[in-house]
C-alpha cells in the first residue's frame, strides 16, 4: 500500500493544471477562428457624446467598432493559434504583475466557433498591462506589462504592423486623431 501511494504522488503533482490553464484549454477547443485587429488608441476615435466609449459592444454577433480605423486585420493559422493560446494561459503575472493606471487599448482579438459565431473577445493595452475580456474569458490568467512585452513580440512574429505606441506610424495617426477630437 505504501508503494502505491508513493507511485501516485508524482502523478498528482505533474498532472495538476491551474484552473486558469484549464479554462484557456477548454475555451481553445471551441475556437476554430482567431482574428486580431490593431488600431490607433481606441479612446481617440471610439467616442459617444464626446466621451470615450467604455468596453466593447457586440450586436448581432458582430463587434461594433469603426472598421475604417483598423490597421491590421489578420486571421491566425493553426500554429499561430497554438502559440497565442500558450501565451494566454501562461500565468506570467501571478500575484505581482505590473500595471499602469492608464488603459489605451490598440489590439482586439476575437474568437469564433465552427459556426462562425463570435464566442469571445480579448482587448488589451500592451503598454499598461490592462485588458478587457468577454465573460467567456474571465478565468484566464491576468494580463500585465510583463505579459504585454511577450505579447508584443508574438504579434510582431505574426506580422502585425502596429504592436505598441512606439512606432512612428501610430504616433502620427494618433496625433491626427487627437487633433480631430479636439476640433483642431
Amino acid at each position: 500500500m505504501r508503494y502505491l501511494v508513493l507511485l501516485f504522488i508524482p502523478i498528482f503533482f505533474f498532472s495538476c493544471k491551474s484552473e486558469n490553464e484549464e479554462a484557456v484549454e477548454f475555451f481553445a477547443k471551441e475556437v476554430t477562428k482567431v482574428k486580431i485587429w490593431s488600431y490607433p488608441a481606441r479612446g481617440l476615435w471610439d467616442v459617444e457624446d464626446g466621451k470615450e466609449r467604455q468596453g466593447i459592444k457586440i450586436l448581432n454577433n458582430k463587434i461594433q467598432l469603426d472598421t475604417t480605423k483598423i490597421i491590421d486585420n489578420i486571421e491566425l493559422n493553426s500554429n499561430q493559434k497554438k502559440e497565442f493560446f500558450a501565451l494566454l494561459k501562461n500565468d506570467i503575472c501571478g500575484n505581482s504583475g505590473t500595471h499602469a493606471a492608464c488603459y489605451i487599448p490598440r489590439h482586439l482579438i476575437h474568437f469564433y466557433d465552427k459556426n462562425e459565431k463570435l464566442i469571445g473577445f480579448y482587448e488589451f493595452c500592451i503598454e499598461c498591462g490592462g485588458s478587457v475580456e468577454s465573460e467567456t474569458l474571465k478565468n484566464i490568467p491576468a494580463f500585465c506589462i510583463e505579459k504585454g512585452t511577450e505579447m508584443e513580440q508574438l504579434l510582431k512574429s505574426f506580422g502585425l504592423k502596429i504592436t505598441s505606441d512606439k512606432s512612428r506610424e501610430i504616433k502620427a495617426i494618433e496625433k491626427e486623431l487627437g487633433n480631430q477630437l479636439l476640433g483642431k
